[in-house]
């Protein structure tokens, strides 16, 4: 049983104060970045002291509903801006912007990358919104390389590379849906895991999966 006395909780620092957030993601040198706050993205260091950590950085170009972090580069979905972006975090106090990239239907939502860097899936949340794969070898010149969506209109949640090649989503009333992404040019579906009676366009069924 958890009580009021087992719960604590963090809303700052550095005066950096937020009320909400959308998500948290960690990367792997211990660096938090609470996504979609309303006080921006910001960067937390939660390795040195997870109980009272220090905020390191704040990226508030744009409003940013996901991240995806590897290394010193934040990768960010843009929502609204319809883009997602390469920033530059080696200084967490003074990010630079290295390249932007617009998705099919402008609602920019997720973004993962394969193992050596080199291809990213990102999903478009909305109606008949896509999941589409891209080039990002060389930020000067991104490239789009192909685009899936079921063709009933359930939008797309979140994409996850996992495995080195297949891409895991949860698109909504289409249950889970997984991807071949071996050859990003020509996105396969090959498995489907429905975890609703219903179908179309709308926001029940499957709203997330992690795989």
């Amino acid at each position: 049983t958890i009580t009021a006395a087992d719960v604590s909780w963090w809303d700052g620092d550095n005066g950096v104060t937020f009320t909400d957030a959308h998500n948290i993601f960690i990367d792997e040198n211990g660096y938090a970045y609470i996504v979609g706050s309303d006080a921006g993205t910001i960067i937390v260091d939660v390795a040195t002291d997870s109980d009272n950590p220090t905020v390191v950085g704040q990226y508030t170009d744009e409003y940013v509903h996901d991240v995806f972090v590897r290394g010193d580069t934040l990768w960010t979905c843009e929502f609204y801006a319809g883009h997602f972006a390469a920033i530059d975090v080696t200084n967490k106090s003074s990010e630079s912007v290295m390249a932007t990239q617009g998705t099919p239907a402008g609602k920019t939502h997720n973004i993962w990358l394969t193992d050596n860097g080199e291809i990213a899936f990102a999903s478009d949340e909305t109606n008949n919104g896509y999941v589409s794969s891209y080039d990002v070898s060389d930020l000067s010149d991104i490239q789009e390389l192909d685009r899936y969506r079921p063709g009933s209109g359930a939008p797309p949640h979140n994409a996850f590379v996992v495995s080195g090649d297949f891409v895991v989503n949860s698109f909504y009333k289409e249950g889970v849906i997984v991807l071949d992404g071996s050859r990003p040019q020509n996105m396969i579906k090959v498995g489907q895991y429905d975890t609703s009676p219903l179908a179309g366009t709308g926001y029940s069924g499957c709203w997330g999966v992690y795989p």
